[in-house]
């Protein structure tokens, strides 16, 4: 119960301060307004578009992008970690890039890849890819040197050592970073529908937010939340499953 402590305390400010007119309306629906705009665009979709192809378009890119940095991240971050010359070699690039916001990426990406679906699925896998990459890379750099030698004392090298004391030393940093990066994926929507988008939550957002059409943007941004819990309790449930034996050391 108390994990929905926070939700309650926050539903009931909002239908505080809008029942009483402390905020008008127009900036704030109340929940009632809320919950009839909600309904009006399940039944009537926005832009010509049913409702639930804004959700399905903008979880499509989400994951694309999502997927592809995560696999490619999750290798590089192994390669780089385990191969420490490597990892030297790369890492002023690295800490070159990763400070740079995916925005700022928006019109290289329009004038190289087109509007098309490509351009919004490169931002998202790049900002994945260089999240993964970093916290990956740290964790094998962070494996505990008594558990290498003692892999080392008993025979193992090479792959053998990788792949029994190394990988699953570093799960837990890759489920980690797996989490944190479905978030920024997810986050990204937005900003990546910024490139003539005409379907998604963040399509739907900024086109409603031109128009002053403001109980639409929170309804947008209400799903954009809901779905983003959901696909975050997804991936926590098979972390715990996957790390069943993490903590009861």
């Amino acid at each position: 119960m108390l994990r929905f402590a926070g939700l309650a305390i926050a539903f009931a400010l909002w239908a505080a301060v809008t029942y009483s007119g402390m905020v008008d309306g127009k900036f704030l629906p109340s929940p009632t307004q809320f919950a009839r705009h909600l309904w009006s665009l399940a039944v009537s979709g926005y832009s010509g578009r049913p409702l639930w192809e804004h959700i399905l378009m903008s979880m499509w890119r989400a994951l694309a992008g999502f997927f592809l940095g995560a696999l490619i991240g999750v290798l590089a971050g192994l390669l780089i970690g385990y191969y420490k010359r490597a990892g030297e070699a790369l890492d002023m690039l690295f800490a070159l890039l990763r400070p740079i916001p995916p925005i700022a990426y928006i019109p290289l990406a329009a004038l190289y890849l087109g509007l098309g679906e490509t351009a919004k699925i490169v931002l998202i896998f790049w900002a994945v890819f260089l999240f993964v990459t970093l916290n990956v890379q740290v964790g094998v750099a962070s494996v505990r040197q008594v558990l290498l030698r003692a892999g080392a004392n008993i025979g193992l090298g090479g792959v053998q050592l990788f792949r029994h004391v190394i990988f699953p030393s570093v799960l837990p940093n890759i489920m980690a970073a797996l989490r944190t990066g479905l978030s920024i994926a997810w986050a990204l929507v937005v900003a990546a529908e910024l490139l003539a988008a005409q379907s998604g939550l963040g399509y739907m957002i900024q086109d409603a937010a031109t128009f002053f059409h403001l109980d639409t943007v929170f309804v947008g941004i209400l799903i954009i939340g809901v779905v983003g819990l959901t696909l975050d309790t997804m991936l926590t449930a098979a972390q715990r499953r996957i790390l069943h034996w993490e903590g009861k050391e």
